[in-house]
């Protein structure tokens, strides 16, 4: 599956609705991927302000999730962030879901960050 979504906060809750219903036509149960899905994407809406797109790969029990987006800036991980903070834990609870995870930079137009779910 491949959408491209223009960088709204009301897209976020598009990309779930999407990926929800490819996860139903695959039977793969939804939880922890739409987490990712959702934390990625808000990531893109937040900080990239750019058009993304969201890809998600299903093969031998293990999801991938792609979300690109046209900005160069590498995703920052927050450290310390206080307990009572809006944001700043999404790539904290993007790795600790997934068995895998990374950024692609493509050169002068933005970059990938994926990640990689046992379902």
């Amino acid at each position: 599956m491949r959408e491209v979504f223009e960088p709204s906060p009301i897209n976020a809750s598009g990309a779930r609705q999407v990926s929800a219903a490819q996860l139903a036509e695959w039977g793969v149960c939804p939880d922890a991927v739409l987490l990712v899905v959702s934390e990625l994407v808000t990531n893109a809406v937040l900080h990239a302000r750019s058009e993304f797109e969201l890809t998600l790969q299903n093969s031998d029990q293990v999801v991938r999730v792609e979300v690109s987006d046209r900005n160069p800036r590498l995703p920052v991980w927050a450290t310390g962030a206080p307990q009572d903070a809006y944001s700043g834990r999404g790539l904290a609870l993007v790795r600790s879901l997934a068995t895998d995870w990374g950024v692609e930079c493509h050169e002068g137009n933005g970059k990938t960050v994926w990640c990689e779910l046992a379902v």
